[in-house]
């Protein structure tokens, strides 16, 4: 991600399951990075973001 401060990274918090499946599946695992870069996942974010949410690099 990228704002007008700074670059940085977003970590989002996966099962057990999804992780092994995101490991053999590179599809699946695209699927869901593209899903988060469009903010569908943001109840899943570890680390929440501040008042000044980037945008995708």
């Amino acid at each position: 991600m990228s704002n007008s401060a700074a670059d940085y990274e977003e970590y989002y918090a996966l099962s057990d399951h999804e992780c092994a499946a995101y490991a053999t599946d590179r599809e699946k695992a695209r699927a869901f990075a593209e899903q988060c870069r469009r903010h569908e996942h943001d109840d899943r974010l570890i680390r929440k973001p501040g008042w000044s949410r980037g945008t995708p690099r």
